[in-house]
């Protein structure tokens, strides 16, 4: 199998949590050779808090970026994916190559297509991407600053599907209400960007995806410029042997459940279908999905709008929003501890001991 270059496209699987997004990571590698890492975050996370670093030209912030992204790294790895020792994930995560001490660069685009190039030259892959799976829908523009040759896979699953398997964690949504105005914010944005920059973008639907996962690969396979490899479903899959004992992901490198849909039919209570499609319905019938079998009358909709502000309430004081948004102020608190003189490798090791 050919080894990536730094030229070659650079993938970004694209989605809200729980829409199968590392289900289709785990395709694309067996697919087409796209070696794609656990858990980073850190390409807009970290672009938007550049200038903290002073000028990059210079080996010592660009020292310093680097072991602030190990750190980062670290940190995601331990909570995002609940492995008590990341170390443990080193074969399908990018902290080897933030630990070489011959890794280089003279620029934030530059340490990135370093990062992963070398990752993928690591598995032998054909090509090297990121997945990004956040509540917070993320600005785009982010990565193609600093990555010239981005593709965008914008997975989308129906919301009620994604609310419903939200409303199951425990750092989710609080909420119907919230999940669905999150879950439009987050489609609604993304697609914006995709209309945007035409070339560089393309959707494919959770639920088209496992009911004919072949043709989704193939249309998936012309919009990379990749042929696809012979497939062996029954092959040990790299994310799946990672993620299979953490619960939420359980499905990764299984055989693709067709039956995995509609699930909010029978587990969403009426007066909860009727809530996210008053919020989403325009979206939702945007991007294909049928309603419910009834519209809402006028007394769910006098019930609906007086809740309404309840919940948007509830959103601004959870404590779940907090720990969410505390990550995009990561850097920043890196950087601090930096400049204090502490040592982020000994800093992190105490903290995931602790955690």
């Amino acid at each position: 199998m050919p080894v990536a270059d730094q030229n070659s496209s650079f993938i970004v699987v694209y989605g809200c949590p729980r829409s199968g997004t590392y289900l289709l990571s785990d395709y694309l590698e067996r697919c087409f050779g796209i070696a794609i890492p656990v858990e980073t975050h850190f390409i807009p996370i970290f672009a938007r808090t550049l200038p903290i670093w002073g000028d990059l030209s210079r080996a010592g912030n660009m020292r310093r970026l680097a072991a602030a992204i190990e750190a980062f790294t670290r940190i995601w790895i331990y909570f995002g994916i609940r492995s008590r020792d990341p170390d443990a994930q080193a074969d399908a995560s990018i902290l080897p190559m933030l630990e070489d001490p011959t890794l280089q660069a003279t620029s934030y685009a530059g340490l990135i297509a370093r990062i992963f190039h070398d990752f993928a030259a690591r598995t032998d892959a054909r090509a090297a991407g990121d997945k990004m799976a956040a509540f917070e829908s993320v600005d785009l523009d982010q990565y193609a600053r600093h990555i010239p040759n981005l593709r965008v896979i914008h997975l989308i699953r129906d919301g009620r599907d994604v609310c419903l398997s939200w409303t199951k964690l425990w750092f989710g949504p609080t909420s119907v209400a919230e999940a669905a105005w999150l879950w439009k914010r987050h489609v609604l944005s993304t697609r914006r960007w995709g209309a945007a920059h035409p070339g560089s973008y393309i959707e494919v639907r959770y639920e088209d995806f496992v009911q004919e996962p072949h043709r989704e690969m193939d249309r998936v396979g012309s919009f990379l410029g990749l042929a696809p490899l012979v497939i062996d479903e029954k092959a040990p899959s790299r994310l799946g042997a990672l993620l299979s004992p953490e619960t939420s992901h359980v499905k990764v490198g299984e055989r693709i459940d067709r039956r995995n849909v509609e699930k909010w039919k029978t587990g969403m209570m009426p007066r909860q279908q009727l809530l996210f499609e008053w919020i989403a319905g325009a979206t939702l019938a945007a991007c294909g999905y049928a309603p419910s079998s009834r519209p809402p009358d006028a007394s769910d909709q006098l019930r609906i709008a007086v809740m309404l502000p309840f919940f948007i309430c509830r959103r601004y004081v959870s404590s779940n929003l907090v720990l969410r948004r505390m990550r995009a102020f990561a850097p920043v608190l890196l950087r601090a501890a930096q400049f204090l003189g502490f040592d982020l490798r000994s800093l992190t090791a105490r903290l995931l001991r602790g955690g």
